[in-house]
């Protein structure tokens, strides 16, 4: 069964995908408070919760 990804990760998903196209010697490290926000978090629980 295919989960559908909200919109607002998929956003985040599209400025970071832009942002390493844009500047590839970027470090994504600095990124990881976006990686804990609730939405990412919640959707990744429901993703393992299917396996």
């Amino acid at each position: 069964m295919l989960l559908a990804t909200p919109e607002t990760i998929r956003s985040l998903q599209r400025k970071l995908y832009a942002k390493a196209k844009q500047e590839p010697a970027y470090r994504f490290y600095a990124n990881y408070d976006k990686l804990y926000r609730a939405d990412i978090l919640g959707l990744g629980v429901v993703h393992t919760s299917y396996v």
